[in-house]
């Protein structure tokens, strides 16, 4: 039972300090709160967000704290990718998310996410998006405004990436107002 109590007591230690706004956990000295990995992929997403005619996003330090601190608690304990559920000025946050073995470059990651466009119906968009698509509908939702991008390292050297926008997209109804056609 005391070793039962002694790993309880270290998960609680480690998933607490997760919660930091900078995450301590490192590989190979990388430090997980990476701020120009943060603009990169700020401005891959804003790239495709031009293609469609809609504003950039503005990269948010409180927004980038929260997204850290999730990326963080996910990489601390090496759980699978889930949504958050958080909130954020009395709203509900959707984010992109992103799990690998390696550090996925931000132009990459945008093309990753961005690539869910296939799955995307311009003639018929109906009320809500398919969890195929979210990902795009998140990157181009003409509403969004500001961006938050969080990313850690587990001790196993996964790599996790959180990126929320707001106000968030995935709205009932609205798909077809806030997710345009490319223009080119």
């Amino acid at each position: 039972m005391k070793v039962i109590n002694n790993i309880f007591l270290i998960v609680l230690i480690l998933t607490l300090t997760c919660f930091s706004t900078i995450s301590t956990i490192k590989k190979s000295n990388l430090k997980t709160n990476d701020q120009q990995y943060n603009i990169n992929l700020t401005n891959a997403i804003n790239k495709f967000r031009a293609n469609h005619g809609v504003a950039p996003l503005t990269l948010d330090t409180d927004l980038c704290n929260l997204a850290q601190s999730y990326a963080g608690s996910l990489a601390a304990s090496s759980m699978m990718i889930r949504h958050s559920h958080n909130k954020w000025n009395g709203e509900f946050l959707f984010e992109n998310l992103a799990y690998a073995n390696v550090k996925i470059p931000a132009a990459t990651l945008a093309e990753m996410w961005y690539n869910a466009i296939k799955n995307y119906n311009f003639n018929n968009p109906g009320e809500l998006p398919s969890p195929d698509n979210y990902s795009f509908v998140q990157m181009i939702w003409k509403s969004a405004q500001k961006i938050g991008v969080g990313m850690a390292i587990s001790p196993k050297g996964e790599y996790y990436v959180i990126a929320y926008f707001y106000p968030s997209g995935l709205v009932f109804g609205q798909l077809s107002n806030n997710v345009l056609p490319r223009l080119y």
